[in-house]
């Protein structure tokens, strides 16, 4: 064999073995990116409840995405100043809250055999965050490229992104403050952008973990809530005295109706009504309702619960007296809430209550004519009379007296 052949064939076993170790030592340093095994995402928290994983992907570096509190909202865990890593299954670092702050994963572990969640995650307004109670289950599909060891020194690498340049998990959903709730429905803005950027918005696709919600359903009672907060302390000044004028003037009328003769008292509303509420103090709002032709019901066929169709009636009776209901206390809208003002133009516009506080005052100016001459002639007759006698007899017993 010639000296060319003899290098040539070394040069072939060469050019192999130079592809088998690039082959076993640069592919293993790329991380792959996995899911949450369904249904496997509960783990509890001691202060906030249930926390739901569905939405995390586990690398070999790191966690990313976010986790979901029904009580306390999302979770990220790759933060700006933070992030939760991944050394073969042994995590650390700090994930963050809107409203619970940061969230410290050292002490939690995934099985690289099974990927399977345990240990505990603190924090100091989530508590104790375990994924070891009786139903906590929270599972990967992600398991180590290569079964390295914790940082043994040789492994991880870099981390594929979309780009392919490795910067793809520093895009990362950025989430807006909720709305305010109308028609039942909250919105908020989700943007995909660069962590280490300047804030530009990429298009979705760039962002490679599940994009959180924008929409979701809100209570009527949150509805509600949101409109109370936009009272201001001298509107809460304002409602208070009406309460207090209104109280006032209950009573006077509860007086006056004591004073009438054979005649049914007219029962004024005393209490604040809202949607939800039950009682015959619904069942007559309902009837004064249909008498001003609001159409909560037909006549004769009303409830005793305050439903959907009674507050649109209620608004729409605010929004018609609107200059004594609604502009006192800077509204503009009816809040569909039988509340202290709309309890005081009711009460005045009863027909009973004017007719009987009418006929008490009738009867009151009559009083004073007719009775005063009686109370005049009672007071002479009560008048003590002289006692005339006893005067003359210790006069006579006087004279008599001098001449003895």
């Amino acid at each position: 064999m010639t000296r060319y052949n003899i290098l040539s064939k070394y040069g072939l076993l060469s050019f192999y073995q130079i592809f088998l170790v690039f082959i076993f030592l640069i592919i293993p340093t790329f991380s792959y990116a996995e899911g949450m095994t369904s249904p496997y995402y509960y783990a509890w928290s001691n202060n906030i409840g249930w926390i739901n994983f569905e939405n995390v992907t586990v690398t070999d570096s790191a966690l990313s995405g976010y986790v979901w509190s029904q009580n306390s909202g999302w979770i990220n865990l790759s933060p700006t100043q933070g992030g939760v890593s991944n050394d073969a299954g042994i995590l650390s670092g700090y994930a963050w809250g809107e409203s619970l702050g940061w969230i410290n994963f050292t002490g939690v572990s995934i099985d690289t055999s099974t990927g399977k969640f345990s240990g505990r995650a603190t924090g100091s307004l989530i508590g104790t965050l375990t994924f070891d109670c009786t139903n906590c289950d929270v599972r990967t599909d992600w398991r180590p490229a290569n079964n390295a060891e914790p940082s043994a020194g040789v492994g991880g690498g870099g981390i594929v992104s979309n780009t392919g340049v490795g910067i793809g998990v520093n895009y990362i959903w950025q989430t807006g403050e909720w709305g305010a709730c109308t028609g039942g429905v909250q919105k908020r803005d989700v943007f995909c952008v660069d962590k280490l950027g300047d804030g530009t918005v990429y298009t979705d696709k760039t962002c490679r973990t599940q994009k959180p919600i924008s929409v979701q359903n809100c209570a009527l009672e949150q509805e509600q809530e949101q409109k109370l907060n936009l009272i201001t302390e001298r509107e809460v000044d304002n409602q208070v005295r009406v309460i207090s004028e209104n109280n006032k003037e209950v009573k006077d009328n509860q007086n006056n109706q004591n004073n009438r003769d054979g005649k049914e008292a007219c029962e004024p509303f005393n209490t604040d009504l809202e949607p939800g509420d039950r009682g015959d103090a619904v069942k007559r709002l309902q009837i004064f309702l249909n008498n001003q032709e609001l159409g909560v019901t037909e006549r004769g066929e009303e409830t005793n619960l305050y439903g959907a169709r009674t507050e649109l009636a209620v608004e729409a009776f605010q929004e018609k007296y609107a200059d004594e209901i609604l502009i006192p206390l800077n509204l503009t809208k009816g809040t569909g809430v039988f509340g202290p003002s709309t309890r005081k133009k009711v009460n005045n516009m009863q027909l009973c209550v004017y007719n009987n506080t009418k006929m008490v005052s009738d009867r009151a100016e009559d009083a004073q004519i007719s009775t005063t001459p009686e109370k005049q002639v009672k007071k002479q007759e009560e008048k003590p009379i002289p006692k005339i006698e006893s005067f003359w007899v210790r006069l006579w017993r006087l004279i008599i007296s001098i001449f003895r």
